[in-house]
C-alpha cells in the first residue's frame, strides 16, 4: 500500500497560505527584532498601523483555514468571507504604507500623521507601542528603499497573492458558490 504524501503545487491555495504567513512572520520579526530592538528605531504610528494590518491578515488567514478544515459542509462561505476580510486588512495596509511613502517622498509636512488618524487613536497607538510621531523621517534604507517603501512593496505582493487566492477559490467553488 502506497502512502499518500502531501503535495503542494507552486501557486496552489495551500502554497500561497504558507508563503503569506511566512512572509508576514519574517517581516514582523525583522521589523521588531532588528530594526526596533537592535538598531533602536522606534516605529511611527503609520508603521504601527502597517504591523497591525499584517497581524490581522495573518490571523484572518489562519482562522479561516482552521474553520474550513474543521467544518463540514459549505466551506466556500468561510473562504469567501476570509478573503473579503483580508481584502479589507490589505487595503488598510496599502493605504497606511502608501500614505507613509507619500509623507516621506513628496510631502513637506513635518512628520504629521494626525490628518489621517484621529488624534485620540493616534495617541493610544503611539503609547501602546512606544513609537514616535515622526512619519516622514527616513531612518533606514536598503538599496535606496525606505522601510515604508519596502512595506508598500510587501503589501502590493500580498495583495496580488490574495487576488490569486480569491480567484482559485472562486473558480473552484463556482461563481455562485455551489
Amino acid at each position: 500500500m502506497k502512502k499518500k504524501i502531501l503535495q503542494v503545487k507552486l501557486f496552489s491555495e495551500t502554497a500561497c497560505f504558507i508563503f503569506i504567513i511566512t512572509s508576514i512572520t519574517a517581516a514582523m520579526a525583522f521589523a521588531y527584532f532588528y530594526l526596533q530592538k537592535t538598531l533602536g528605531l522606534p516605529p511611527c504610528p503609520l508603521c504601527i498601523v502597517d504591523r497591525l494590518a499584517l497581524i490581522l491578515v495573518a490571523l484572518t488567514l489562519i482562522t479561516g483555514w482552521v474553520l474550513s478544515v474543521c467544518s463540514s459542509g459549505k466551506t466556500y462561505i468561510i473562504r469567501h468571507y476570509t478573503y473579503l476580510l483580508n481584502g479589507l486588512w490589505l487595503a488598510l495596509g496599502l493605504w497606511a504604507s502608501g500614505r507613509h511613502v507619500f509623507l516621506q517622498r513628496f510631502s513637506s509636512e513635518s512628520g504629521s500623521c494626525v490628518p489621517i488618524i484621529h488624534p485620540d487613536i493616534l495617541d493610544l497607538l503611539t503609547r501602546a507601542f512606544a513609537g514616535t510621531s515622526n512619519c516622514n523621517a527616513i531612518l533606514w534604507t536598503v538599496m535606496g528603499w525606505s522601510i515604508a517603501e519596502q512595506t508598500l512593496l510587501l503589501f502590493v505582493l500580498l495583495s496580488l497573492l490574495h487576488i490569486r487566492l480569491f480567484y482559485i477559490a472562486w473558480s473552484r467553488d463556482g461563481s455562485h458558490g455551489r
